[in-house]
This record gives structure tokens, sequence and C-alpha cells, in this order.
């Protein structure tokens, strides 16, 4: 077996005997592969055939010991021309397998995807919790602005409680002569719990969306509603809104607790200083992003960003639309089988052009490090290869000017990098206690956890004609996510990325897994690699965003045409897993890996 083949191991290939009929002995087989090895040399008739009989090799005439290459057939009838043969064979027919299969990386999105922001509904709806148990409003704001899912897990009650709200009104209307309420708030429950339960079983268990809801207990509800006595039972629209008061009621107690328990509330602040981008590369500097729903917008009010300076005028306004929990979870999905996911027609045109003009990229020169250095001298510029050049943006006034741009994509953050351990409250504390909660306060709590998401990179990357294509590497080894927001349309030949389709399943060694699981990841990797080839080129044009694991094995390719193009690079994540999240041997080993994958693809095509 050729060494192409080793490299994915016997247990992917055939077992294959070559030269000699099935059955044959093994010292009749060995036998039999010289004689046709022979053979084969003499009937060329060639000077080779000549100094096989005579001892000598082949051009220099000189005698000596055969070659052990002599006795074997050149060519097609080479043993390990066959097998490699045989062994791309197998890997087409599995390919055949699989090749009605749709994979579902591009996501063409049109307005069924999006979700308009109602600002004002989710900021009384906040207000509400807030004031029932409370707390400051501010609190729950500040650790929405600095990356933490606050604004996401209410935009997933949300999504489920409106689903159900016309099923319950109907229970309302059905049960409207009957005068016991707690009959009927008993049957309100009842559809709601076995919604929820269904609604929950039929998600991945591993989806990391759905971790903050699961270890609710909902076995409390129906007492929890009925010794409140808060539903007001003298309209049906008023049935139903106090209705779903005491339901978010209900579950933010459990949130609350247990974002006390992850550190949401006390996490400390780091003021923001005005310094070289290059001095804190991959660490956290406090960047902040206004949360996308609007939670305390008009109260709220940032610190001054650097010392001494006024903050910085937003050119991209809030965000008038994201993506529906329903779509978000579609793209999870996707984002763990795949590693990469491609939003079509996904941001809005006009601020896409005001970030290329705030960037000097509608200006002709193929070299903008001096303007972008000219506006703000701590931006940080390196070109690293050939053609290839990367302006260091994060943590300066630059950036600052669009960070609002982030509030489109933010909810796949949170959703594909979960924050948090959530833990069921009645283990903890009395029943009567949690049923019976008006403030907060009174709940002798500590922070157990201390994680978070940051922005770890921000960068502009501008890849320029005949530029050089890059060795094969990860953004991070053990964890985080990057966005790709294109500025140009890019295709193949104007300096495209390449990525390899399910090497996210690989990791860092010093993620210490164990073997079981890293032989099952690479059973799936297989299987992806049978699916997909592995290789993928997306193409992209302004309006849409590539976002993908850091963990996937990729490389910026070669740009052969004669126009620059140029891309914003978002990477996000946890602070306990910075960036880069691999050593020395990881980064030799990615590379070789990538180099194997690339080569077997390119003999897939000729033989």
């Amino acid at each position: 077996m050729s060494n192409i083949c080793s490299m994915w191991g016997s247990d992917f290939l055939p077992h294959i005997t070559i030269g000699a009929p099935v059955g044959t002995p093994v010292a009749e087989q060995a036998n039999h592969t010289r004689l046709l090895s022979v053979t084969h040399q003499t009937k060329r008739g060639s000077s080779s055939g000549r100094s096989c009989r005579s001892g000598r090799s082949g051009r220099s005439g000189k005698r000596g010991r055969s070659s052990p290459r002599g006795l074997l057939p050149r060519g097609r009838g080479n043993p390990a021309y066959v097998q490699r043969r045989l062994s791309n064979e197998y890997v087409k027919r599995k390919r055949l397998k699989y090749k009605d299969e749709e994979h579902k990386i591009y996501f063409h999105l049109n307005e069924q995807n999006f979700e308009v922001v109602d600002r004002k509904k989710y900021s009384e709806r906040i207000k509400k919790i807030c004031e029932t148990f409370n707390i400051p409003i501010m609190h729950l704001a500040e650790a929405a602005n600095n990356y933490f899912p606050v604004d996401f897990h209410l935009q997933y009650m949300n999504d489920i409680v409106e689903k159900k709200k016309k099923d319950l009104q109907k229970i309302v209307e059905s049960e409207s002569k009957n005068n016991n309420r707690d009959n009927v708030i008993s049957k309100m429950v009842d559809e709601m719990v076995t919604y929820l339960e269904v609604y929950m079983s039929n998600k991945n268990e591993k989806s990391s969306n759905l971790l903050f809801l699961k270890n609710i207990d909902w076995s409390y509800l129906k007492e929890f509603l009925i010794e409140r006595k808060k539903v007001n039972t003298k309209t049906t629209t008023e049935f139903i809104d106090t209705f779903f008061d005491e339901i978010y009621t209900y579950v933010y107690v459990y949130l609350l607790i247990n974002y006390k328990r992850n550190n949401l509330f006390d996490f400390i602040k780091m003021k923001r200083t005005y310094r070289h981008c290059s001095e804190n590369v991959g660490k956290d500097v406090g960047l902040e992003v206004d949360n996308y729903l609007g939670i305390n917008k008009h109260n709220y009010s940032k610190d001054v960003l650097y010392d001494g300076e006024e903050n910085v005028t937003q050119v991209i306004d809030d965000a008038t639309y994201v993506l529906n929990i329903d779509t978000v979870n579609e793209i999870q999905k996707s984002l763990s089988n795949y590693g990469i996911v491609v939003l079509k027609n996904f941001l809005p045109i006009e601020k896409v052009e005001k970030i290329k003009k705030e960037l000097f990229l509608h200006k002709n020169e193929m070299n903008i490090s001096p303007f972008l250095m000219n506006k703000d001298q701590n931006v940080f510029c390196i070109r690293p290869t050939r053609g290839r050049q990367y302006c260091i943006l994060r943590n300066s006034k630059i950036s600052d000017i669009f960070t609002n741009i982030q509030q489109y994509w933010v909810n796949i953050v949170y959703s594909y990098l979960p924050i948090g351990i959530y833990q069921n409250v009645f283990h903890s504390f009395d029943k009567n206690k949690i049923l019976h909660l008006n403030n907060f306060s009174n709940l002798n709590l500590t922070s157990e956890q201390n994680d978070k998401l940051y922005l770890s990179e921000l960068q502009l990357l501008t890849n320029e004609p005949l530029s050089e294509t890059q060795t094969y590497h990860v953004d991070n080894g053990l964890s985080g996510l990057t966005v790709i927001l294109p500025l140009n349309k890019i295709h193949e030949q104007s300096g495209n990325f390449e990525f390899f389709i399910g090497t996210h399943l690989f990791s860092s060694l010093k993620n210490k897994n164990k073997i079981k699981d890293r032989i099952c990841n690479l059973k799936k990797f297989v299987q992806m690699y049978y699916k997909t080839g592995s290789s993928f080129v997306p193409e992209v044009e302004e309006r849409d965003i590539i976002i993908y694991d850091s963990k996937i094995l990729h490389r910026g390719l070669s740009n052969n045409l004669w126009v620059k193009n140029a891309s914003l690079i978002y990477r996000y994540d946890y602070k306990k897993y910075p960036p880069p999240g691999q050593d020395f041997i990881d980064i030799l080993s990615y590379n070789f890996v990538g180099k194997c994958i690339s080569i077997f693809n390119f003999l897939g095509k000729y033989f």
C-alpha cells in the first residue's frame, strides 16, 4: 500500500491482494509477482530488459546488483499504482453513496429568516422582571453589553412564548364559562409544559443554544402561578398577558440565580486605555458592543472609551433586524456538522458601504495602511506573507466607529459558544423561598464560575495581486468562532479562503480529550470527507458573511487577478481559552494534515 493510502489507515480501505489469483499461498504469491515483474521487463525489449538478465544497471552499464525497482512493473502494472488506483476507487464509491445528500452550508436568507427588533417590547419585558425581583436594570444592561448572552436568552424565551400564544388563547376562550380560575391555569400550564418538554426533546441533547434551559424544573410551575395569584382573569387578553408575565418570572428566577453564580453581575469591567493595537493582541481589553435588543438603551451610557477622550460617534446604527431563533438553530446545527456556514444577502449594503468608506477602500491606492495610521496611529499593519497585509484595528478609534455591525450576527456567537453552568435552583434553595421570592438580594449567592466571551481579534485583511498562498492553519486550537465580512466580491481566483470541512472536529493536543473521543471524531471526519470532499472555497459578495469554527483547518489562497480585495475578520474566544490555543507541534501537525488532504484530493482527480 502506498504512503498516501497508509496515511488514512487500513480500517478505511479494502484489503486487496495484487498479482496472484485469490487463494494462492503466500510463497507462491511472491514468486508469481516476481515472475510477472521479470516477464513484463523482458517483453519491453529495451536495454532495461537486457540489464536485468546481465545483472547490469539499465543506464550506467556498470555491473552490479539489480535495483529492486527493476523487479516491479512500471506504470499501470505497478502494484503500488494499482493499490493507489483501487483505494481512490473506494473513496469515489463512498462519495457516490452520498452524492444526493444536501449539504446545508449556504444560507440564502430572506425576510422569513429575520425578526424585526421591537426594542420597546423587549425593554418593557426586562423592566418588569427587574422590578419583580428588585434588581437594577443597569446590571443586566452592562452584562448584555459585555458579550454576556442576556439578550439572546430573552429573544429565545420570547420565541418559545410567541409560538404557543394562539393555542393558549384558544384554551382561555373555550374555558371562558368556567369560573374556576385555578382549573383554567392548570390546563394552560399542562399545555405549556408539554409543549416545552416536546420542544426540548426534539432538539439535539448536545445543542449549545439550549443549555441555559436544560436544568429548569417545570414541575413547580403550576404551584408557582396559583400561589402568587398574579394572573388576571378579567379579559382574555389580560389573562394571556399576565399568564406569560408569570412564565417569564418563573424562568428568570432560575436564570438570575444562575447569572449570579456565573459572575454576570460581578465581573470586573475593564477600563479601556488608548494603546498601540499590537500590545494586547488576543487579550481581553474590555471591548463592548451595544446589546441588539436595546435593553435599557436610553438610560445606559458607556464609560469614556479612552482616557481624556469623548465617545466615538457610531456610523452604523443599531440593527433593525436580527436572525430569528429558528434560523439561528439551523445555523448552529450546520456549524456543528461542517464547521462553516455562508450567510447570503445578510447585511444591508448601505452599512457595508459606510464601513468601506471609513477604511479608505474607495481609494485607488493599493496600500491603504498610511491612511489608516494617519487616522489613528495606534493601528498596527504587518505583511507576514507576500501580497497579504493585515491591519490590526481592535481597540482603535476606527473600529469603534462601526462596532454595532456585530449586532447582526452576535446571537449566532452566543448560540455556538455558550457561557456558564445552569443548575436546578430547587436543589440549592427551599421550594417556598423560591416560589415567594420578591427580592433577589434576600438570596445568599456567591459567584462560582468566572468565564466570558470577548472579541479577541479585529483585523482588516487586504489581499493584493499575486499574493502568496498561506500555509494550512487554525485560528484557535481549543475553541472559538470567526466571522469574515467580505468588502468585495471574492471567488476562487481573486484570493479566497479554502476550508477543510469537518476538520473542526480535531483539536489541539492541549485539549486532553479521551482517546475514545478522538477516534470517534476521526471517524466523523472521514465520513464528512466522503460526503463533501472536505475542500470548500466559498463564493461571497459584499452583503454576505462567512462564519466558521476557529478550529477548522483553512488557508488563504493566492490572488491571481490584478484587483485587490479586502475583508474584515472578527474573532470571538473564551477568556479561559485565548488564542492561539496551540503550540509548535500543533502548528506543524495542522500543516501536515492539510497537505495530506490536499494531496489525497489531487490524486483523486487523476487516478
